[in-house]
């Protein structure tokens, strides 16, 4: 029999920043907590998944309310079916702040948002928080998500996919760009950095320039 001595569980919280979890119905419980648009709110969430060992908080995302069921959003909100959909930046800034070792998972999109933006946001959280910051990279599926950023529908399935791969190629050029002692910082000389160890992307590609 095999030894399982030296095994470790990975444990990864799945959140929502949202008035609900994965099930609909939780806000409703009398002892569920209704603070979900105040960050102490997940502050609080992430310092007990730190102190029960959690590796990582997972948050995932969708960039429209629910409005499928009968054509239309009334439904959803008129029970509270995730139709809270909070930007998920400062919620894993502030959980990061809050503690010292979990994961921050952040769900973002590579069909309505740019490389240049995720990349720039995620190496910020990143250093805010001394590498704790995790990108889990989607494409955006729903009609509803698309017309949100002005476009009438989504782009086909693998039309999606391929713009994601090239996407996170741009976005792992543009992480690549400083090598990793580029900063100097030198005070007497005046020298910032080294211009030989930061380069230019020049990326020339079928979705990205």
């Amino acid at each position: 029999m095999a030894s399982h001595d030296n095994k470790e569980m990975i444990l990864v919280a799945f959140l929502q920043a949202s008035n609900c979890s994965n099930y609909t119905g939780p806000w409703r419980h009398p002892e569920t907590e209704s603070n979900f648009l105040d960050l102490a709110f997940y502050q609080n969430i992430a310092t007990i998944l730190e102190e029960g060992k959690f590796h990582l908080a997972f948050l995932d995302d969708r960039l429209a309310m629910p409005s499928r069921f009968g054509n239309t959003h009334e439904t959803a909100v008129e029970h509270g079916i995730r139709t809270v959909k909070l930007d998920l930046v400062p919620i894993i800034t502030a959980m990061g702040l809050a503690t010292s070792h979990l994961g921050l998972g952040a769900t973002y999109s590579t069909t309505y948002y740019s490389p240049f933006h995720v990349a720039r946001l995620f190496a910020s959280i990143d250093h805010f928080t001394k590498g704790r910051a995790v990108w889990n990279v989607v494409t955006s599926l729903n009609d509803s998500e698309a017309q949100n950023f002005g476009v009438s529908e989504h782009l086909p399935h693998d039309t999606r996919y391929d713009v994601a791969d090239e996407f996170m190629s741009v976005v792992c050029k543009l992480w690549d760009s400083w090598e990793p002692e580029a900063m100097v910082a030198d005070r007497e000389t005046g020298r910032f950095a080294d211009s030989t160890k930061v380069h230019r992307v020049d990326h020339s590609g079928l979705y990205f320039q």
